[in-house]
């Protein structure tokens, strides 16, 4: 099973891949519950790309966050039934308002600081508050979350013996396999004490362990809840990390705020910046940024 994340509020795309080129582009539904029974996104066949066995999936900028549960049919062969897929999802992340702030890396007196507007300028704060909450879920992508949050992820039909979730680092909290509706609760491996997980904070790779040695999940359903982050609060957070959510603070403020791609006016009226990078080179700079220095431990 593999999970898709992303961004809501806005239309979005992902890759879907095949291990071989099928005979027509698959179709993808999209359902809002895990049985796959309530429709949030009516069947539409997915986009051809240049490679034959990739396909573009869209999803609609109305879906709001949360988390949806894919079904994908493909005809690889004429004349034949068409394949079923139904093990990945797609986690739709918030960037409204109060949604994100607990996972916010600047607050707003520190953003209005950045882009030099005056901090009595209370008619742009709702519109400065989703642009933080855009800029911290954009210095998360890059290396991980950064202020701490509770994150509960289901599984559905877990295989092997190691899952990766959907961020990092962590610190896994429960983990429960549920087997005909009945949940059995794992405990955690120690080096002294055997159990039935172990999990690993600066990857977020959280394998199955029985007696000692590596096992297969099993059951139908895997949910783990764990803490994910460095910081407990976004007070707490360290300078480095504050500084590269400035860089992309600044990044969305001018596209935010300008439409046109030139800079915005600051609070002293001077146009702040000038045309805002292309995002791949804001995320080349904030990996060049933070690699260094990136501490995977939780503080």
């Amino acid at each position: 099973m593999s999970s898709v994340n992303r961004t809501s509020g806005v239309l979005g795309t992902f890759p879907y891949t095949l291990s071989i080129a099928p005979f027509s582009a698959p179709s993808l539904t999209v359902y809002s519950d895990a049985a796959r029974t309530l429709v949030a996104v009516a069947p539409a066949t997915l986009v051809a790309t240049g490679d034959p066995r990739v396909f573009t999936a869209t999803y609609p900028a109305s879906l709001p966050a949360g988390t949806y549960y894919l079904k994908f049919s493909t005809v690889i062969t004429f004349g034949q039934p068409a394949l079923i897929d139904s093990d990945d999802t797609l986690v739709l992340s918030a960037v409204l308002g109060d949604v994100g702030a607990d996972r916010d890396i600047l607050t707003l007196a520190e953003a209005k600081q950045a882009l030099n507007l005056p901090s009595g300028a209370s008619s742009v704060d709702a519109e400065l508050a989703q642009v933080i909450t855009a800029a911290s879920l954009f210095v998360d992508s890059i290396d991980g979350a950064v202020v701490q949050r509770t994150v509960t992820e289901t599984f559905r039909n877990p295989r092997g013996s190691s899952i990766i979730l959907a961020t990092y680092p962590v610190v896994v909290t429960s983990v429960a396999e549920y087997s005909g509706g009945v949940a059995s609760t794992l405990t955690a491996e120690s080096n002294t004490v055997a159990g039935g997980f172990t999990f690993e904070s600066s990857s977020g790779i959280l394998s199955r362990r029985s007696s000692w040695y590596a096992t297969a999940f099993t059951g139908e359903t895997l949910v783990v809840t764990y803490t994910a982050g460095r910081y407990a609060t976004t007070a707490t957070v360290d300078a480095l990390y504050k500084e590269a959510a400035v860089h992309a603070l600044i990044h969305y403020w001018q596209v935010h705020g300008s439409g046109s791609g030139v800079g915005v006016l600051g609070g002293d009226g001077e146009r702040f910046g000038g045309v805002p990078y292309a995002t791949t080179q804001l995320r080349r700079q904030l990996q060049a940024m933070l690699k260094p220095d990136s501490t995977p431990a939780i503080a």
